[in-house]
């Protein structure tokens, strides 16, 4: 299933974003229907039904994301992509305190437990089960795969002729990321 359509998880996002896709208007490059979890971002070129138009101030957060890239991304295998994120896993409810939002060992608190498969891409740390769902239904034959510094911070973009996904790095000490993406160094 593609993530655009996907529910969201039953925990709450700490977050006033929305939590539906939507639709932004950009002025340099047009409409995207965008979603996030607040971890990534889903941006689809163009309008697609039935999704809203974001109010101003959802809006406003997303522009960032959405302007023209810097140039510097290496053009990979969407495919091979895929294959080194691995098949992804949906987060599924804590046995251990049955979603009460409770304080919990197992999940954290979130009262969903999350799977976590650490990776390094573009010299950014990220989890490659989380970013492998969000692309998960995408296509594409070629991607540009680009970490830069956005808004004071590290982020990963992924991006074909009619997507964009961003994905904010994860926290994994530098010893646990034994799974690099070869073809970025």
């Amino acid at each position: 299933m593609n993530w655009l359509f996907e529910p969201f998880p039953v925990w709450p996002l700490r977050s006033r974003l929305p939590e539906y896709p939507v639709v932004v208007e950009h002025d340099d490059t047009g409409p995207w229907t965008v979603r996030t979890d607040s971890r990534a971002l889903l941006a689809y070129r163009g309008r697609v039904p039935p999704f809203p138009p974001a109010r101003r101030d959802a809006a406003s957060f997303f522009v960032p994301y959405l302007r023209a890239l810097p140039s510097g991304g290496q053009l990979v295998g969407y495919q091979r992509l895929l294959c080194w994120l691995g098949p992804p896993r949906r987060p599924e409810l804590c046995p251990d305190c049955a979603s009460s939002g409770r304080e919990c060992d197992a999940c954290g608190g979130y009262g969903m437990l999350t799977f976590p498969r650490p990776g390094r891409i573009a010299g950014l740390a990220i989890d490659r089960n989380h970013l492998g769902r969000v692309m998960c239904g995408l296509e594409a034959i070629e991607v540009s795969v680009l970490g830069t510094t956005l808004l004071k911070a590290e982020m990963l973009f992924v991006e074909s002729a009619h997507w964009r996904v961003v994905a904010m790095p994860t926290n994994v000490p530098s010893s646990d990321l034994l799974d690099v993406f070869d073809a970025i160094s």
